[in-house]
C-alpha cells in the first residue's frame, strides 16, 4: 500500500509518526498512541494469540459507535475514520487505508479485555486443570 512510501502525521497532535521495523505500525512520540494496520493486527494475533480472534475467521471484529467528537482523520490519506469498538475499546478505523488509530494505551487495553472475553468463556473445569498442570 503506497502509505508505507510516505511519512504519515497523527492525527491527534500532529507529529510525524514513527514506523517500526519489526511490525507494521506507526507509534506517535508525543502523545503516544499508535496507527495499525488490520492485516498486521491479524498477523499478530494469529502468531501470538489465535484465540483472540472470532473462530473460524482470520479478521478483526468491530462495532460501531457513534461519534461523541469530530472524526480524526487517518494518518496515511487523511480521510474521516469511522468510530467503532474493538472488544469494548473505542477506536478509529480507515476503512479506505484498513488502518486502525489506537490513542496512548487504548491497545493494551483492547488486548487485555480480548483475553478477559476469551478467559470468561473458558469453562471452571479447565481454567481449574490449566492452574493445577501448569508449568
Amino acid at each position: 500500500m503506497t502509505y508505507r512510501d510516505h511519512l504519515l502525521t497523527c492525527p491527534r497532535c500532529g507529529t510525524t509518526l514513527v514506523r517500526t521495523t519489526r511490525h507494521e505500525t506507526w507509534p506517535c512520540p508525543a502523545c503516544h498512541g499508535v496507527a495499525v494496520e488490520v492485516g498486521e493486527l491479524i498477523r499478530l494475533l494469529m502468531r501470538y494469540a489465535p484465540e483472540l480472534l472470532p473462530p473460524g475467521t482470520n479478521r478483526i471484529t468491530t462495532q460501531p459507535r457513534t461519534m461523541s467528537a469530530p472524526a480524526l482523520r487517518c494518518a496515511a490519506c487523511t480521510k474521516p475514520m469511522q468510530p467503532e469498538y474493538l472488544h469494548g475499546v473505542e477506536v478509529d478505523r480507515c476503512v479506505h487505508d484498513e488502518m486502525l488509530w489506537f490513542d496512548a494505551k487504548q491497545l493494551d487495553v483492547a488486548i487485555d479485555a480480548a483475553i478477559a472475553d476469551v478467559e470468561a468463556r473458558r469453562s471452571w473445569a479447565q481454567r481449574l486443570r490449566d492452574l493445577l498442570f501448569a508449568n
